[in-house]
């Protein structure tokens, strides 16, 4: 049913005839417009050309000039769902202000209308309370904080003639518009707004509350803590995800628009509303478009070929400790990219890459380590930092290759291998392809290549030589790692979960499978790991995980629901392109809370140092979207100068449209 005809004619005719005598609405509208309401089918006898307070009613042109310069745009009136009161809705649009990359400004808010009509001279007030405190702290001079106050805005409209004008107030700051061309509002809101909480899991039972409460009573007595100790939502203790689709369709229809919702228009609310315009306003495909070139032409330094950290205030390159981890999910990105489109560049993208990740093993001069990344040299190297010789100058390496980056040498290897070197390929890449058989045989020297790595330094070789040897040696440890993927899987609990080895662990099921594709260890290998990824899925379902969502969908032994698919795809659209240096701190905002137990508990030092954690998730262009997005858990505050590559994103993505989970031009 249409919004003008949804509360019935009677209704609408009685509420105008009572706002003409005199009445006032008697409730506030903080929201936008999503009333089924319209003008009145019937209204009170008024002079030929002439307009009363109750018939303005509906949806009109609205024109005007302020600070910002000449405006136009719609403003619409109507009642609430009970009939009691009015509701106003205004969006304009400033065609001569560009701002923000050269956007065209947009501003849309809400409120309520006192209307009365003494004396003869017909009037309303329009009222509106813009909170200024969203998640941006600061930009430039700027600042929000807590103790900021909702801006009034109102107006005063008159009615003389067949005319109507409203004169603004901001906190003495004053402009007119004029109304015209009257008629019923549309079927749909000029905007709404789209943002909740969805809880993470069930509320704890009261004896499981109480526990966690005294052991973490030192947590929640930190100054950072305590002041959130009286809300209603700490004490229940059930963390959520925020989801925030305001202004989607908007900025698909509108990607060179701007447009600030229900706030004051200033410079942070610009960014505020910045940043969702970069997320939502290009489709996933083009955004991987933007990060692919990006990435090729800004990040992977021609001579180097790694995946850095970001790019410095000052425009320097920053290398990444976790290099290898993060050149490893590039590397498949773009083979993924080159199976999917078939683009020369992916595949010379990926073998680049490939080639300079095959010198962390080659560079240290001793099988038994690697090195964690490589930058550029600029002179003679300090320790942790290595200057590389021979084949190897104008690069320095960085000590300390770990488990956790011996994930980045499988994930190249396991895709790398068979793009590069079978078939006709093989002839075109043989030195390089010796080389991976080479580095595959030593992986098993590493000194950490016991215990969580023994499988795949078995594994790979294996899969890549085809060696019997190695063969057996994997079936071997096949038997102890079975075990533990049938017993042990990623672990969420009320707010609390190891959200690097979340990303970790998805690398890992994700070089397992591929593994088990071209060996089979056990004859049940993709079974077991299947069931694993299902089990894991089951457990951190609900914390907005993308990685885990796509991982099921791909390789699970059963699928996910499709709300799970499309909430991944929706994590995606929440990337912004290009990702911006944002000082973000949602403590400026009143609704905001901490949570009540800190992150990474285990380590036992939340007295030391900062482990607190929001008590909800938040949309990816409100928080921190640093070089490996997928690992960060329930942050609330990132300030940073640095710009980050998409190598999270187009691992994701491209991971999607390889498995089908994308389809080309969403």
């Amino acid at each position: 049913m249409s919004r003008s005809l949804a509360l019935g004619s009677l209704v609408l005719a009685s509420l105008s005839w009572s706002l003409a005598c005199g009445s006032s609405g008697d409730g506030a509208v903080t929201g936008a417009s999503g009333n089924d309401a319209g003008p009145p089918d019937a209204a009170p006898s008024k002079p030929p050309g002439a307009t009363t307070i109750g018939s303005l009613l509906g949806a009109w042109t609205v024109r005007g000039t302020d600070e910002r310069g000449a405006f136009e745009g719609q403003i619409e009136l109507s009642p609430d769902a009970a009939g009691k009161s009015v509701q106003f809705t205004r969006e304009v649009r400033y065609p001569g202000a560009t701002v923000e990359d050269g956007r065209e400004l947009h501003w849309a808010f809400s409120g309520a209308a006192e209307v009365s009509a003494e004396s003869g001279d017909p009037r309303a007030t329009l009222r509106a309370s813009l909170d200024p405190r969203g998640f941006i702290a600061r930009r430039g001079t700027l600042r929000r904080a807590i103790t900021d106050a909702p801006r009034g805005f109102s107006a005063a409209v008159t009615v003389q003639g067949a005319g109507v004008t409203a004169r603004w107030n901001d906190g003495g700051k004053t402009w007119e518009e004029t109304w015209s061309d009257p008629r019923p509002v549309g079927p749909a809101p000029l905007y709404t707004v789209h943002r909740k909480v969805t809880p993470a899991h069930a509320a704890p039972s009261k004896t499981e509350k109480e526990g966690y409460f005294a052991t973490f009573a030192s947590y929640q007595a930190l100054p950072a803590v305590a002041p959130y100790k009286s809300r209603p939502e700490f004490d229940a203790a059930v963390f959520g995800n925020t989801l925030d689709t305001t202004d989607f369709e908007f900025y698909r229809q509108h990607p060179k628009a701007l447009r600030v919702v229900e706030r004051p228009v200033d410079g942070i609310s610009q960014q505020e509303a910045l940043v969702r315009a970069r997320a939502f306003g290009l489709t996933l495909q083009q955004k991987a478009r933007a990060f692919d070139d990006e990435m090729e032409t800004v990040f992977m330094e021609p001579g180097v070929w790694f995946a850095p950290d970001s790019i410095d205030g000052s425009g320097a390159m920053v290398p990444s400790g976790d290099g290898s981890l993060w050149t490893g999910t590039y590397i498949a990105s773009q083979i993924y990219r080159y199976q999917v489109t078939g683009e020369a560049k992916a595949k010379e993208n990926a073998r680049r890459s490939l080639d300079a990740i095959l010198k962390l093993q080659e560079i240290t001069g001793n099988t038994t380590q690697f090195a964690r990344t490589l930058r550029k040299s600029n002179g003679p190297a300090t320790a942790p930092w290595h200057t590389g010789t021979g084949a190897f100058a104008g690069l320095d390496w960085l000590e300390g290759g770990n488990n956790d980056m011996m994930k980045g040498l499988y994930l190249a290897y396991a895709l790398g291998y068979p793009t590069f070197c079978t078939g006709a390929e093989l002839a075109l890449n043989g030195p390089l392809c010796a080389r991976i058989r080479n580095n595959a045989e030593h992986l098993a020297d590493i000194q950490l290549s016991r215990g969580t790595n023994a499988l795949q330094v078995a594994w790979i070789p294996a899969v890549i030589t085809g060696s019997l040897g190695h063969r057996a040696d994997a079936e071997k440890e096949w038997l102890t790692a079975k075990v533990e993927l049938q017993n042990n899987y990623v672990v969420y609990h009320q707010g609390i979960a190891d959200w690097s080895g979340t990303h970790l662990t998805f690398v890992g099921l994700v070089v397992n499978m591929l593994l088990a594709e071209k060996m089979e260890l056990g004859g049940d290998a993709k079974e077991v790991v299947g069931d694993n990824i299902v089990h894991s899925h089951d457990s951190v379902a609900d914390q907005r995980l993308v990685v885990w969502h796509f991982l099921r969908q791909a390789y699970g032994s059963s699928k996910p629901a499709p709300a799970y698919v499309e909430d991944g795809k929706w994590r995606l659209r929440e990337m912004p392109f290009p990702k911006g240096a944002v000082a973000i701190d949602h403590r400026v905002a009143p609704e905001f809370c901490m949570g009540p137990y800190p992150s990474l508990p285990w380590k036992n030092d939340w007295l030391t140092e900062d482990q607190t954690q929001s008590l909800v998730s938040y949309p990816l262009f409100e928080n921190r979207t640093d070089v490996m997005t997928w690992k960060n858990g329930l942050e609330y505050a990132f300030d940073t100068a640095q710009h980050y590559p998409g190598t999270d994103y187009l691992h994701l993505y491209w991971f999607g449209r390889k498995h089908g989970i994308i389809a080309a031009g969403e």
